[in-house]
């Protein structure tokens, strides 16, 4: 499966300001994700109107998470980018039964499977799997 950019670089945003205590300034994740800030302004307004961050303006402003008690992957990857969690019937074909059969037997489930692993993914479980330290044997 392949992301598009803004839900890659919007769940590193999400990483990043769940790691910080303060309001954060877009530049600074920018210089510290070496993203356009350009490109992330059009990110943090998806996860502003979708209420997973806040904003405050002024000299010590920035955005901060919202909650990340319940925030989990398959609000973020809705917010930005809601085609990827959508599901549609199986139509194209010119045979309704194939169809049908398509989308009860894989699309469908395909789909059910991915929206319940994405919202089991919560930010903050993920948050301490990024600390533990790796052993290779």
């Amino acid at each position: 499966m392949i992301f598009n950019t803004k839900v890659r670089y919007g769940l590193a945003v999400v990483f990043t300001l769940a790691n910080k205590t303060s309001y954060i300034s877009i530049q600074s994740i920018a210089t510290e994700l070496g993203l356009s800030k350009t490109y992330l302004e059009q990110v943090f307004t998806l996860l502003k109107n979708n209420q997973i961050v806040e904003s405050i303006k002024g000299p010590l402003g920035g955005y901060r998470l919202l909650s990340l008690n319940d925030l989990d992957v398959y609000t973020v990857f809705k917010a930005l980018d809601p085609d990827l969690i959508a599901y549609e019937e199986e139509s194209a074909l010119l045979t309704p039964h194939l169809n049908t059969h398509l989308s009860e037997t894989i699309y469908r489930p395909l789909h059910e499977t991915m929206i319940v692993q994405l919202k089991q993914l919560k930010i903050k479980d993920l948050l301490l799997k990024q600390d533990d330290p790796m052993y290779f044997i």
